[in-house]
Formats: structure tokens, C-alpha cells, sequence
């Protein structure tokens, strides 16, 4: 069992580490992280090779990928992608497109690839636009503007951006009508 010390850790992130099964020692400030390190010898030999500031420095449960400096997490045992206090389920299809992308930020998948890795073989490359299209409105949702952490590359596909200005304020996505339902000119 992992034991981890909590600097300061939003309720919702100790909780994600106990279901995992750490043990967690919650500390409110450095003084108290020193009286912790001296109560718990064998553990703070484990952690003397790591800075620890904030939440840095302390591992992530296996099931929990971190994302863009923990602003964004993956939870790969609920299917589901966290970002402050809000939570989105996620299809499966969206969840392995996702956590392809977020293994390898800056790399440029293309859509057969992409559809390997949501086990949709038997269907048409171009389908993976429509996932992608309903996904970046689902993380839009999520926070304003997420949507744009997932990036196109013009014939050939998509890649996660390596990084996010969650202060920034993005233009907002205008999702266009179907042809067959636009108003005619």
C-alpha cells in the first residue's frame, strides 16, 4: 500500500486517492508536512529524493492520469475526466480516444490509429471527426474552451496540445447545422 502525505489536496482528490487504496496523511501546512516526515521514517526516506510543493512531487494513483499540470485528470476506473469541481462521464469510444491522445501529448494520431484505439475497426475513418466533435463539446461543457486541447492536423488527424491556459478566455465553438437542416439563402 502506498502512503502518500496531502499538502493541501482538494476533498475530491483524497477521496480518488483512498479508493485507489493509498493510505493518505492529510497535512495543512509545511510545519505540519515536517512533523508528518518525522512520524513516518520509512515514508519519508521513499519521499526524501522528490521536492515536494503542493500536490508535485506525489504519485498518482494508477487509475488516475494527470493532466496539464493537475488541472485536468483522467480517471481511467469510472470512465471520466475531472477538472476542478466538475466531472463528465465518458463513452467508452471517447474514453480510448482520449487516453490515447493524453499518453502522448504533441503526437499526431490519424484517424485509422485513432480508431484502433477506440475498437472501432469495421467502421469509416471519417466517423472519428463526428467523436471528435461530440468530445470537444463535452469538454467545452467542462470547462470553457477545453475543447481546443484537442488539436487537428489537416489530413491526418489529432494530437492533445502539450499545454492549456485555463485563465484564457476561447472564443466560443459555433457548432454549424447540418446541411440538411441549414436555413437555404
Amino acid at each position: 500500500m502506498k502512503t502518500l502525505f496531502a499538502l493541501d489536496l482538494p476533498a475530491e482528490t483524497l477521496d480518488l486517492l483512498r479508493e485507489s487504496g493509498c493510505r493518505v496523511i492529510e497535512v495543512k501546512d509545511r510545519n505540519a508536512l515536517n512533523d508528518a516526515l518525522e512520524n513516518y521514517p520509512e515514508e519519508a526516506a521513499a519521499l526524501a529524493s522528490r521536492a515536494v510543493s503542493g500536490n508535485e512531487g506525489l504519485p498518482a494513483p494508477d487509475n488516475i492520469r494527470i493532466l496539464f499540470g493537475g488541472k485536468l485528470k483522467l480517471d481511467s476506473s469510472g470512465y471520466r475526466l475531472l477538472c476542478a469541481d466538475k466531472e463528465i462521464q465518458l463513452t467508452p469510444h471517447e474514453f480510448g480516444f482520449f487516453d490515447m491522445l493524453s499518453r502522448r501529448p504533441g503526437v499526431v494520431f490519424s484517424r485509422e490509429q485513432l480508431l484502433d484505439g477506440m475498437d472501432m475497426r469495421n467502421v469509416v475513418d471519417r466517423s472519428v471527426d463526428s467523436h471528435v466533435k461530440r468530445f470537444r463539446r463535452k469538454l467545452d461543457d467542462l470547462h470553457p474552451g477545453l475543447g481546443h486541447i484537442i488539436q487537428t492536423t489537416y489530413g491526418f488527424g489529432y494530437q492533445l496540445a502539450r499545454t492549456f491556459d485555463f485563465e484564457k478566455q476561447y472564443p466560443v465553438r459555433q457548432h454549424r447545422a447540418p446541411a440538411s437542416i441549414r436555413p437555404s439563402s
